[in-house]
């Protein structure tokens, strides 16, 4: 799937959002054209090659009315996907899609991004892994366990950058979190490692306490509140 980028944050953002699912499917990828287009035309290509296509067309993005054309040709489906080919080999990937089976592939591409220097944001429910203590993280007392180096990287890597680089983190607003014990899992601990966790309502109290802390500790570090129960996702930008 080709994007066209050239269009409004909101736009994209709406896009991007009605296609996400097919693209956590591993089924399609998306890309886009890397260069400035004058914007004047437009074209849609749909093509399920050797059975048949849908074109459209129009000036800008006055679509009303404007002609779209089902072909079934075999000849004039030939060509169109040539037309895609040609154009294909012009873009860049939009993003990267990992599924499960390509967990570890994910795992180690995040950890570069991890300790990549620049300033973050990171939006989750519940405060990040290196807030919380090694006598919790290591209750079982195996130092080798995924779920403990992956703490400890956290750890390095926070006190590393908070030094020198912003760190913006916003969670969900203890009271909300509270209401719900599903809200008091790690963010994306689980795709890094099978090991289960889940704090207990102390320990994420002691959490809270502790992130605001190291907030009054680092000029660098910013805790923000949210309200968003329904959102179960993990975001994370540099």
């Amino acid at each position: 799937m080709i994007h066209t980028l050239t269009r409004d944050i909101n736009e994209l953002m709406e896009a991007m959002i009605k296609w996400i699912p097919i693209y956590t499917s591993g089924a399609i990828e998306p890309y886009y054209y890397p260069r400035l287009r004058d914007g004047l035309f437009q074209r849609t290509l749909f093509i399920a090659p050797k059975t048949a296509a849908i074109t459209s067309s129009s000036v800008q993005n006055h679509t009303e009315g404007m002609l779209n054309q089902l072909i079934t040709d075999g000849r004039a489906i030939e060509a169109l996907s040539k037309e895609y080919d040609r154009y294909f080999d012009l873009c860049r990937p939009l993003m990267k899609i990992y599924t499960e089976s390509d967990m570890h592939r994910f795992a180690n591409v995040m950890e570069l991004f991890r300790q990549e220097k620049g300033d973050v944001c990171i939006r989750c429910k519940v405060p990040p892994l290196f807030v919380i203590p090694e006598s919790v993280i290591n209750m079982s007392g195996d130092k080798n366990s995924e779920l403990y180096k992956l703490w400890k990287s956290s750890v390095s890597i926070f006190r590393s950058s908070v030094k020198r680089n912003q760190i913006n983190i916003s969670i969900l607003n203890p009271k909300t979190a509270l209401k719900n014990p599903q809200n008091l899992t790690p963010s994306f601990v689980s795709l890094f490692t099978e090991e289960k966790f889940i704090y207990s309502v102390q320990q994420y109290n002691d959490l809270t306490e502790q992130l605001k802390k190291l907030e009054r500790r680092y000029e660098n570090l910013h805790v923000y509140m949210h309200e968003n129960t329904a959102e179960d996702t993990f975001l994370y930008a540099k």
